[in-house]
């Protein structure tokens, strides 16, 4: 397999168990993935819908990221804008096993 879409995997894996909540990007540099910031763009650009912020703390620089799910899928009644997964993103699953690329948890 090749080992993109495994890191792939491992990332979206820690973005759906957060349920919508932000992850430090510690926690995915926590994953041993080289090159994190470019499986976030395959995921970006198979669909998912990935949001970051930046904060600056004692002149450290800090990041999260965050996956934004479906309107109807918000936890606790947030609402945010997400556009529907491209119908592209329908064979994703078979590229990160159980995950659904939809932005549904597993249940």
């Amino acid at each position: 397999m090749d080992s993109r879409l495994t890191q792939r995997a491992r990332i979206l894996q820690v973005l759906l168990e957060a349920r919508g909540q932000e992850v430090p990007l510690a926690d995915i540099l926590d994953l041993r993935i080289g090159q994190y910031g470019s499986r976030l763009l395959e995921l970006r650009r198979l669909g998912f819908k990935i949001r970051n912020r930046t904060q600056t703390i004692d002149g450290r620089r800090h990041s999260w990221f965050r996956l934004v799910l479906q309107p109807d899928q918000q936890p606790h009644g947030k609402r945010d804008q997400a556009a529907p997964a491209p119908a592209d993103v329908e064979a994703a699953p078979s590229l990160f096993g159980d995950l659904s690329p939809e932005g549904r948890y597993p249940h």
